[in-house]
């Protein structure tokens, strides 16, 4: 897929709570980009660790948004609501993005002709920490074609503003259900058939099962899509 970018102001909204083992790392990834981002906002969703204060080490494009605890939808509210760019990006605080994400991601994007959600492909990897026994409940896999998850979104300000906030779920299935919305709006979807982000699995993420569920995930929202479409309400 190819086509003429848009005129690019790439704002990175980036949740954290408590998330100092790794945020260096992601922030890293995400302000070494080869097509620098405008902004990468930065919020501290109600952290007792020194997450804040390696936010603000960074300086320069990465903005500090502190808040009590809301949630990961919530936190996310707070950043896109003080974005000014008109692309949006999304980074979980422990994943990793290939130094090209957002140049391969940003020509795919932005005119009537072209999709105004761009997805990529990812792989897992293991937290170099992680114990034999939290090994033994992990298995990353190597590729994620079409991976519908947080942080391999690039997305129009526009078709973000249209498909609502995040934070209007229970936090369990919050992001699936994000992504079914804006499957159901009048958003285009296209993919970056290319692995362009890394995403960790530690002793703390949300699922034991992540692996197999983020696989799911693309055949999970098509299936929904085509009962929406038979059964319109």
């Amino acid at each position: 897929m190819t086509g003429t970018a848009i005129d690019a102001r790439i704002s990175v909204v980036v949740p954290v709570r408590d998330g100092e083992r790794y945020l260096a790392e992601t922030l890293d990834s995400i302000v070494g980009q080869t097509l620098e981002p405008h902004e990468v906002i930065v919020v501290d969703d109600g952290s007792q660790d020194t997450s804040a204060a390696i936010a603000r080490s960074f300086g320069g494009p990465v903005q500090v948004i502190t808040s009590r605890p809301v949630g990961g939808g919530a936190a996310r509210d707070l950043g896109v609501a003080q974005a000014t760019g008109n692309l949006m990006a999304l980074c979980d605080a422990d994943d990793l993005w290939m130094a090209d994400k957002l140049a391969r991601q940003v020509p795919l994007i932005g005119d009537r002709s072209q999709p105004t959600a761009v997805f990529c492909a990812a792989t897992e990897f293991l937290s170099p920490e992680l114990t034999p026994e939290s090994l033994r409940t992990r298995q990353p896999m190597d590729h994620i074609a079409r991976a519908q998850i947080s942080s391999a979104l690039l997305v129009t300000r526009a078709a973000l503003d249209a498909v609502g906030p995040f934070q209007t779920e229970a936090d369990d299935g919050l992001w699936f259900s994000w992504c079914v919305r804006l499957i159901d709006s009048s958003a285009t979807v296209g993919y970056a058939d290319e692995v362009l982000v890394r995403r960790r699995l530690h002793d703390r993420n949300q699922s034991l099962e992540t692996a197999p569920a983020t696989g799911m995930w693309p055949a999970a929202l098509h299936a929904h899509l085509l009962q929406r479409r038979n059964n319109p309400s």
